[in-house]
């Protein structure tokens, strides 16, 4: 069993990120960003799964590795910037892992006891991301209004060209430049072709 493309009947794709890219600087900050969050981010292991598939978390952040299954797993975090590390989580144990600095990208988390169970960790320092669940719906509180860039990722998705409007669309590199106003902004719903996930 495989987690790395889950599509609802509708067609609908779960854990499509989309998140503030480098190129756009940390301005008009909400006051809920200001600081990392005290409370450590949750990766449970549970019925030989990683949950949430895919996690966000801050530089300063803990990431609380949990073990909620009756067998051992072990988490092998592939950093860059980070420390490598690769640590054995026995069942109804945890492990904390403090983060200390952003990702170039997302980080593949594995356990190599069960080679299916795969994971990733978003490591960035912007806070305003978006994950989408189960009905494809993906949501980001607190932009900063003006122009922003931001990046669409999925880990065997191209996202470099979607419809949008019914206007085909191309990201560069999953890149796209909008201008957030005051209030709600809704891009409504972004297609991406079928062969654009291998």
């Amino acid at each position: 069993m495989t987690e790395n493309l889950i599509v609802s009947k509708d067609g609908a794709v779960k854990n499509v990120a989309l998140f503030m890219d480098k190129k756009s600087k940390m301005k008009d900050i909400h006051p809920s960003f200001e600081k990392p969050a005290e409370a450590p981010r949750v990766l449970d292991n549970k019925n030989c799964v990683f949950v949430p598939h895919v996690l966000f978390v801050r530089p300063g952040e803990t990431v609380k590795v949990t073990n909620s299954d009756m067998t051992g797993h072990n988490a092998n975090f592939n950093f860059f910037n980070n420390q490598a590390v690769n640590f054995l989580v026995p069942a109804g144990g945890s492990k904390d892992l403090k983060i200390e600095t952003d990702e170039p990208a997302p980080i593949p988390v594995e356990c190599n006891v069960h080679p299916w169970m795969k994971a990733h960790l978003i490591v960035q320092e912007h806070p305003a991301i978006g994950i989408s669940g189960e009905d494809g719906v993906l949501e980001i509180a607190n932009l900063p209004v003006g122009p922003v860039t931001l990046r669409a990722w999925h880990e065997v998705g191209k996202l470099d060209e979607v419809t949008m409007g019914g206007k085909k669309v191309k990201w560069a590199r999953g890149r796209m430049e909008i201008e957030i106003k005051e209030g709600m902004n809704d891009l409504g719903t972004i297609t991406i072709a079928a062969d654009k996930f291998k």
